[in-house]
């Protein structure tokens, strides 16, 4: 059986099969992006191990920290099937992406709009039933604690970086095979969910109310993950913080 693809192979063939071959001029604005957003994680110290500048030009426009979860995560369960599951989840939400206009130059984690229909139908196939609870409570929309903290019913869904992180988290430790939690380090989180010209200290202080108001959220050292039974009480959150997930 043949070694599945790397992470700069598969974005390469995520990146060829989906998007139209870029010409010189778009070529010469696609190397700058990738400098300049590699080098605006590597500044911030939230490069994260592993991820190297090939990485992000090979798949641009879709972020590495993407196609790895899906590659890594999500290829553990039943019937995703690897690049090929890859290459359909992709597929779905840059469809949707386009349909709402988003202008947003990087696919990142943060990116997928969970409660969208195709990409809702998609989560269904994989999924227990319970996450649709934990993303319309928890992780996306105006009546959801991200949402919420983002601003409500007045905050556009795309933009806010509560949901943001709150979809990163999910895409990392929804796969969750043999209910041992899979979990995402600071550094993988604040590169998948803020955008190349965002803020680290938003994203500091938008993380920490979002800890502090999720209930279904758990946090263990560097390491943050979901789980779909709400954290019943301070004791329990305790416990969860010395807890290293994988």
């Amino acid at each position: 059986r043949p070694d599945p693809p790397s992470l700069a192979e598969s974005g390469a063939i995520v990146r060829l099969r989906l998007f139209a071959v870029p010409d010189h001029e778009t070529k010469a604005v696609i190397e700058a992006l990738v400098r300049q957003t590699h080098h605006f994680y590597a500044s911030q110290y939230a490069l994260p191990p592993g991820w190297s500048l090939l990485d992000l030009k090979a798949s641009w426009p879709v972020h590495p920290e993407l196609l790895s979860r899906l590659m890594e995560n999500w290829s553990s369960l039943a019937g995703f099937e690897g690049l090929r599951g890859t290459l359909h989840f992709v597929a779905t939400v840059v469809h949707h992406l386009r349909e709402v206009q988003d202008g947003d130059p990087l696919v990142q984690p943060g990116s997928v709009v969970l409660t969208a229909s195709p990409t809702r139908t998609l989560l269904d196939q994989y999924l227990p039933q319970e996450w649709q609870v934990v993303i319309n409570s928890e992780i996306e929309g105006p009546r959801s604690t991200a949402g919420d903290l983002d601003g409500g019913a007045s905050a556009n869904p795309q933009d806010g970086l509560t949901q943001r992180i709150a979809r990163t988290i999910f895409l990392a430790s929804a796969p969750n095979p043999h209910d041992h939690p899979r979990s995402v380090d600071r550094a993988h989180l604040l590169a998948g969910s803020v955008p190349p010209d965002g803020s680290i200290d938003v994203f500091d202080v938008s993380l920490e109310a979002f800890e502090s108001n999720a209930r279904y959220l758990r946090h263990g050292g560097p390491w943050y993950w979901f789980e779909t039974h709400p954290a019943d009480s301070t004791g329990h959150r305790k416990r969860d913080r010395n807890r290293h997930g994988t």
